[in-house]
């Protein structure tokens, strides 16, 4: 659950610093790197975005938030 909820955090904060890590992303992102990673990777490819503008259940972003770091 942590490494979803850093993902996502990471995702937001990208969002917010136009695809900067800033250093508390970067302290936490040093418990899970994986997080942190799958984060830059899915802010590169807007996919939150893209499940918003499908109204995709958020039970279905998880899922696949959990698939891709390997949950």
């Amino acid at each position: 659950m942590e490494a979803v909820q850093l993902t996502q955090q990471t995702y937001h904060g990208l969002c917010n610093d136009n695809g900067q890590l800033n250093r508390v992303t970067k302290s936490f992102g040093q418990d899970c790197p994986k997080a942190i990673e799958l984060a830059l990777k899915l802010y590169e490819e807007q996919y939150l975005h893209k499940c918003l503008e499908n109204n995709m259940p958020y039970s279905e972003v998880y899922d696949r938030i959990c698939e891709m770091l390997g949950y």
